[in-house]
């Protein structure tokens, strides 16, 4: 009788202790989960911070070219911007707009999610330094194509060395190109 007693009472400590087991599994499952979407999270943001700074600036180099109304594929693929114009003013060596135009495609196509960064992360990311590291961390792009944002970001320190960060690209892009986020309070 104490021999079954025992041999019951040590099952029922297995039994409680794979259960306690299967909790642990089921809550380390769960915390990889959430660690998992934190990272996809993370890298959204970085994403959507490369694309908004490139689009800033298409905003703005259309504006210097007095086409306000387009960014720089609508006006080459309609003709009214002219590829010299832009190799000029954004100092490229590029024959064709090829390079710039897949670089921007590539980068929109690329996103994992739509929208804006955070006023956080706008207000943190500084251009001439951020920028080319969260490109090259977060998209797939080759050299030519990190090459193409390097003179985007130098072009913006030579024109509005005033611009550190990204909220700074939106304000001075305000009359030009003004997403909803640039109301925030806190820009």
């Amino acid at each position: 009788m104490i021999l079954f007693a025992k041999c019951k009472a040590t099952e029922e400590l297995y039994q409680t202790l794979f259960a306690q087991m299967d909790v642990h599994v089921e809550a380390m499952d769960y915390i990889k989960k959430l660690r998992i979407e934190e990272d996809i999270e993370e890298k959204a943001e970085k994403m959507k911070a490369v694309y908004d700074f490139v689009r800033s600036v298409d905003r703005l180099v259309c504006y210097c070219l007095g086409r306000e109304d387009l960014t720089i594929t609508e006006g080459l693929e309609s003709k009214e911007i002219q590829w010299a114009e832009v190799k000029a003013l954004l100092n490229l060596e590029d024959s064709s707009s090829e390079g710039l135009l897949t670089t921007i495609s590539k980068l929109k196509k690329e996103r994992i999610d739509h929208g804006y960064p955070t006023p956080a992360t706008a207000n943190n990311l500084v251009i001439s330094t951020d920028i080319l590291g969260l490109a090259s961390e977060n998209f797939s792009l080759i050299p030519s194509e990190i090459h193409i944002l390097r003179k985007l970001t130098d072009w913006v320190a030579k024109e509005l060395p005033e611009l550190i960060t990204l909220a700074d690209l939106y304000h001075a892009s305000g009359n030009v190109w003004r997403p909803e986020e640039v109301l925030w309070s806190d820009l």
